[in-house]
């Protein structure tokens, strides 16, 4: 084979890697539609993965117990729930007596803080923090005590159980629920460019099915604008094919005694989620 013909099958062989490489999709990156801003995308991370099996098990032998295998989110890699053979058995306290409210709030508090990096602190452009966090709910129930804390480090509300850490304890401060989604903190600069008002006239007609009390398949239509309300901005993770999408969208109640929340980018203008309201 002559020179140029080597020389021209090495350029072809550099451009198939260079395409590969830039068409590669990270841990972290963004969905890009042409001419319009980009989605952030999470990837399944080895670094996430490391550092909630590190945390794991320094909170297993913190509390002396034999190693249980975590039930993890499979992108965030964060706690879903407790395993059942070691709930209760994580006290958030050594000490002993009947515990107030105000008691065990602080206790939760310096859990959190303690297992930052197991509830979802390890990667991002900086580290979860206190500070990114506040506590929406707190109750006592009967011997129970939950929590529910929500992140703060965006610029808007994060919904269907993302960016929220659950906790619940008895009265013994034993450990018995947990629950985290936390969000790798990031600067999210997605902006709106769908008009809410266009988001009305584009739902009207539109149809949606159910199943009745005996089971038989329902339609309900839209017919008017009355039915239809646009909520505020918030950010809607959505799962796709092992990736986690963080839409911007408008929350759109649709319906009058049967109700649906649609969610629609508000990017692309295009539905990304319905769910219904009610049960059936």
């Amino acid at each position: 084979m002559d020179k140029s013909r080597v020389g021209a099958l090495i350029g072809v062989v550099v451009w198939v890697q260079l395409a590969c490489a830039a068409t590669r999709i990270p841990e972290s990156g963004a969905y890009q539609t042409p001419g319009l801003p980009s989605v952030p995308v999470l990837e399944q991370s080895q670094v996430r993965s490391q550092a909630a099996e590190d945390g794991w098990r320094l909170l297993l032998n913190e509390h002396g117990l034999e190693f249980i295998a975590p039930n993890l989110d499979p992108v965030l890699a964060t706690p879903l729930s407790l395993p059942s053979g070691i709930a209760g058995r994580i006290r958030l306290s050594t000490r002993t007596g009947e515990i107030k409210g105000g008691e065990m709030r602080e206790m939760m508090r310096d859990f959190i803080y303690n297992h930052l990096a197991l509830l979802g602190g390890a990667s991002g452009d900086r580290r979860l923090t206190l500070q990114d966090l506040t506590l929406v709910r707190f109750s006592e129930e009967g011997n129970l005590f939950r929590s529910v804390y929500r992140q703060m480090s965006f610029p808007y509300p994060v919904v269907e159980g993302y960016g929220e850490i659950h906790l619940t304890a008895g009265r013994d401060s034993g450990l018995l629920q947990l629950y985290s989604r936390m969000l790798p903190v990031m600067d999210y600069n997605v902006r709106a460019v769908v008009d809410a008002k266009t988001i009305i006239s584009s739902l009207i007609n539109r149809e949606f099915e159910y199943a009745g009390i005996d089971g038989r398949p329902l339609r309900y239509r839209v017919t008017r604008s009355d039915e239809i309300s646009v909520g505020g901005l918030v950010i809607k993770p959505v799962e796709d094919g092992g990736r986690l999408m963080l839409h911007l969208a408008y929350p759109v109640e649709v319906g009058e005694s049967l109700k649906w929340t649609v969610f629609v980018d508000a990017v692309t203008g295009r539905e990304i989620a319905v769910r219904q309201n009610f049960n059936t």
